[in-house]
């Protein structure tokens, strides 16, 4: 009789319940979804970081090729010695057009004509709602050339 009501005290204290279990289940399921949104958040901004890079880098490459640009209008002076940002913005835009359809627009303000604003605007790729520029300011290096 003693060993048998021994027995059913270690019977009755082993194991886990029913509703210690269904709390670790629970507990696990909040822990687990919360990671889970983390983790995607983290993929989402890691995306929208990848598009920003591209972006901006598509830019830095207009920039250089515009750079380039101006180096070369050097050797035509006459045609530029009026106004050298809009004959600047003009062999940009002969040699370099922008690309239909692309991530980024560009527009030239040259009424200074000693400096030529080049004016980069994008969607962000965080939101839709909001329009992201960059301005580049140059000095045609043709204006050297012409005093």
């Amino acid at each position: 009789m003693i060993r048998q009501q021994r027995l059913r005290s270690q019977h009755i204290s082993s194991g886990f319940g029913l509703v210690e279990v269904l709390m670790a289940a629970l507990l696990i399921m909040v822990v687990m979804t919360s990671v889970s949104r983390t983790l995607m958040l983290g993929m989402a901004t890691n995306r929208h970081m990848g598009e920003r890079i591209s972006i901006e880098s598509e830019i830095l490459n207009d920039i250089e090729v515009i750079q380039g640009i101006d180096a070369l209008a050097n050797k035509d002076t006459a045609a530029g010695c009026s106004n050298p940002a809009q004959y600047l913005a003009e062999q940009i835009a002969l040699k370099n057009p922008e690309q239909p359809g692309g991530k980024w627009q560009r527009a030239f303000d040259f009424t200074d004509q000693n400096i030529l604003v080049v004016t980069y605007s994008f969607n962000r790729p965080e939101t839709t709602a909001r329009i992201e520029k960059r301005i580049a300011e140059i000095n045609p290096s043709l204006q050297a050339e012409c005093q």
